[in-house]
């Protein structure tokens, strides 16, 4: 915080008060094993948003073969004999697939946000690296080549065109023509998605190996410090014993 104090000497002097900042001084270990943290957390985000796209994915695949079966029992119903029969069944399947083109626009746009909020955190892991001086070339490049950029592609390129094909088999749907083009370019376009999400995971899960040995290590090395310090103690201890003096 900041006082100031006038010089007015009648009256005064006034004293103000600025806003008060509270800062925690860690060491730079600490502040690693606190971003690790950070990063473990986005890290499972970021799972949970795969998981809601593989589930868009999988909900595509199965509305694109109840619509084939819609067009089996459509044209079934050719005969006027069965065309009874067959009109409910072809209702419930074109409910269906109308809900599935909404429902899956509703995810992919949820978990696009999703997916940007994660790569706007690690951007601030990354910054908060360079502001304490706890940065590496090696940490730097991991996070800026391995996870930052594949992250803005994902959210800058593969989640608009998914978007997009997910648009046409909605529109498809409201204009009644055929939507098996657009569901499959869908179904291609969220397994491209997926893919690039799973090198992302690979590129997070790299680091946790090494955190988890440097952790290990710290704690190696507070037990020695602890034994270290209780030896020192009862040295202590013995040479005022012998001496016939109190600690």
């Amino acid at each position: 915080t900041i006082t100031a104090e006038d010089g007015d000497n009648l009256n005064g002097p006034h004293t103000g008060l600025g806003e008060v900042f509270t800062f925690t001084i860690v060491t730079p270990e600490e502040l690693l094993a606190q971003l690790y943290d950070k990063e473990l957390n986005l890290r499972k985000r970021f799972e949970q948003i795969r998981r809601e796209v593989q589930a868009v994915r999988d909900d595509l695949e199965l509305h694109l073969e109840q619509h084939r079966e819609r067009v089996r029992l459509a044209t079934e119903s050719a005969n006027p004999d069965q065309l009874p029969q067959r009109q409910d069944p072809i209702r419930r399947l074109t409910l269906a697939i109308t809900a599935s083109a909404e429902r899956s626009l509703h995810a992919v746009g949820k978990t696009s946000s999703e997916s940007r909020a994660v790569e706007v955190s690690f951007s601030e892991i990354r910054d908060e690296m360079v502001n304490n001086r706890v940065d590496s070339t090696l940490k730097l490049q991991r996070i800026d080549d391995r996870i930052l950029r594949p992250l803005n592609a994902i959210n800058e390129t593969s989640y608009p065109d998914l978007h997009r094909q997910i648009g046409l088999f909605r529109l498809a749907n409201t204009n009644n023509s055929d939507p098996t083009t657009a569901i499959t370019n869908s179904i291609v376009s969220a397994e491209s998605l997926l893919a690039r999400m799973d090198t992302v995971l690979a590129n997070m899960r790299e680091r946790e190996g090494f955190d988890e040995m440097i952790k290990a290590l710290q704690d190696v090395y507070d037990r020695l410090k602890e034994n270290r310090d209780a030896t020192e103690q009862k040295q202590q201890q013995q040479l005022f014993d012998i001496l016939g003096i109190g600690n």
